[in-house]
């Protein structure tokens, strides 16, 4: 059992226990990264849609670029606004 936190722009959120989780070595690991980055992909674009939240480098990308995905990495990029975070 474990603590972490969030870190938005620097900010340390509060810190919460793990409880049980999914061990990398777990051969079901990667699947469910997958889908976990997928629904938020699908619910960053969502918010995007509705004005919620605005992509960074618009003038590069459509609409702004909002997550990055890499292997098991998922790097979500939006505007210096911790509400919109």
């Amino acid at each position: 059992m474990g603590s972490v936190a969030n870190s938005v722009s620097d900010e340390i959120g509060h810190f919460f226990q793990t409880k049980k989780g999914l061990c990398q070595e777990d051969s079901l690991s990667p699947f469910f990264q997958i889908i976990v980055a997928d629904m938020l992909t699908i619910f960053t674009n969502r918010a995007k849609e509705e004005g919620q939240l605005s992509g960074v480098m618009p003038h590069l990308v459509h609409g702004g670029l909002l997550v990055l995905q890499y292997t098991n990495n998922t790097i979500a990029l939006m505007e210096n606004d911790l509400e919109q975070a």
